[in-house]
């Protein structure tokens, strides 16, 4: 495993398939954290949706 929280991994699997499905660009979903105000997508803006058994089953993402 690479991450060490299940949160950590869930959010390195959103990201593995957003770069997958979405195809975008290496810089557009990679942050350099010069400035708290230049990062694109916040913790805050993620929630994690379960399953029955109260497995991360998806992530969504909120935009406002």
């Amino acid at each position: 495993m690479v991450t060490n929280s299940s949160k950590d991994a869930a959010l390195l699997e959103a990201m593995c398939s957003l770069a997958f499905y979405a195809l975008p660009r290496v810089a557009e979903i990679n942050v350099v954290l010069s400035n708290k105000s230049d990062v694109p997508l916040q913790l805050a803006q993620l929630t994690q949706l379960v399953d029955i058994n109260n497995k991360v089953a998806a992530l969504k993402i909120v935009l406002s």
